[in-house]
């Protein structure tokens, strides 16, 4: 739906994320913020924790409607989890800096042009998505939360893999994981019921569309009101590139060896256990819990893009 014009704006800008001129950047967001008669607070994050508590002191301030972030998904992550801890309703505007970016190119928002992404602050609609807790661990995510292959991929692609080898970094540490590939004993607690199965890879989904090349499942989307969890049992290395090439392709439906589940509350715990990513950063092992949010956090997203809010969201 359309969003309701923004008076006030909280700029968060990471200066360390992907190779952006930081002065650039801000002076392409504030003035495009400025021409639509917003008025426009900068801040430049230092350290990690920054943008969530900056976003969650706006959120409770009540006097910002707006926080406006760039960087990557981790410090667009920070900002979600600031909204979603503060008390007030405070919407977010995404300005892709980072490698993967994958939120921002879910919702159709322009990456590499920070004054395009501006643009949306300032004319987009309103989209109001689901956020997955991390229970105990005071973090959040927007996209997924995977443990096993996935989670070494992110591992193995560094700060200075991704600065050399951008988006190819994922490429080449999932080769390098890929002949090491080993079943588990999975327990997934689901809702309060348990199933048990051997896996390598477990994808904890808020959003199926995995960046501009894998789509996981068309019919995952970020405000259906579902946690997706999907199991990929086989650790044959060929096995794993011909779901990969599927995904690629678009064809869920010959995803032959991902068993998927839904639900709004997961447990996963895996002997021995495997590690875990969070949206795109490493956070440490199984096991760990999940709480589906609905409807949690809105974001301005290109007109066309925005849908009615998630009917669960109640």
């Amino acid at each position: 739906m359309p969003s309701t014009p923004h008076r006030s704006a909280l700029f968060v800008l990471n200066p360390a994320a992907g190779t952006h001129d930081p002065d650039d950047t801000e002076s392409a967001v504030v003035d495009r913020l400025r021409d639509g008669d917003v008025e426009v607070e900068v801040r430049r994050t230092q350290a990690e924790g920054d943008a969530r508590r900056w976003a969650q002191e706006a959120a409770d301030g009540g006097e910002i409607d707006l926080v406006v972030v760039a960087g990557g998904d981790g410090t667009v992550r920070e900002v979600v989890s600031g909204v979603v801890a503060g008390e007030g309703d405070v919407a977010i505007a995404i300005v892709p800096l980072g490698t993967a970016d994958l939120l921002a190119r879910a919702l159709g928002i322009p990456v590499g042009d920070p004054g395009a992404a501006a643009d949306v602050a300032v004319e987009g609609g309103s989209r109001s998505i689901d956020v997955i807790d991390v229970v105990g661990r005071d973090d959040h995510a927007v996209v997924m939360v995977d443990a096993g292959f996935d989670a070494q991929l992110v591992r193995d692609a560094d700060r200075g893999s991704k600065d050399n080898l951008g988006p190819f970094a994922y490429v080449a540490a999932g080769i390098q994981n890929l002949f090491e590939l080993q079943q588990v004993e999975l327990e997934l607690e689901l809702d309060g019921e348990v199933q048990r199965i051997d896996g390598h890879t477990v994808l904890c989904l808020n959003i199926g569309r995995i960046g501009d090349t894998f789509v996981v499942d068309q019919g995952i989307e970020p405000d259906d009101g579902s946690l997706h969890i999907g199991v990929v049992t086989d650790p044959g290395a060929t096995d794993a590139v011909l779901t990969a090439l599927t995904m690629a392709a678009g064809d869920s439906e010959q995803h032959a060896n991902v068993v998927w589940s839904i639900c709004r509350r997961a447990r996963i715990t895996a002997t021995p256990p495997l590690e875990v990513q969070v949206d795109g950063d490493p956070a440490g092992e199984t096991p760990f819990e999940l709480e589906l949010l609905p409807g949690a956090v809105t974001v301005l997203v290109p007109t066309g893009e925005e849908r009615p809010e998630a009917a669960s969201s109640g």
